[in-house]
């Protein structure tokens, strides 16, 4: 991807889930890649935290969605992401379901 933004005149772009994902599900080195876009020239200075049921902080038991957001977090400081995103997600919790 950052490879074709550079030959497309870009020098930035920012990240989301699907992003992260890939280094989270597959063990992907975002230590490497982060040298990887640096050779390029290109940066990652925002991205998207994870949001829907596995970022919803509002449950009363969030401790699996904050070890997610933790994870994410760490990827996003490899790839040196300076500013994370946080969407709210009403997707129904057990303080505030969705009919609510």
């Amino acid at each position: 991807m950052a490879k074709m933004y550079c030959e497309l005149g870009y020098r930035q772009t920012e990240i989301g889930t699907r992003h992260t994902d890939y280094f989270l599900e597959t063990g992907g080195d975002a230590v490497a890649y982060k040298r990887y876009i640096d050779d390029l020239g290109f940066s990652i200075p925002q991205g998207h935290l994870i949001f829907g049921p596995r970022g919803d902080i509002t449950s009363m038991d969030n401790s699996v969605t904050v070890g997610n957001l933790k994870r994410n977090l760490d990827v996003f400081l490899e790839l040196g992401v300076r500013a994370a995103v946080i969407h709210y997600s009403s997707h129904g919790t057990d303080l505030d379901p969705i009919e609510k």
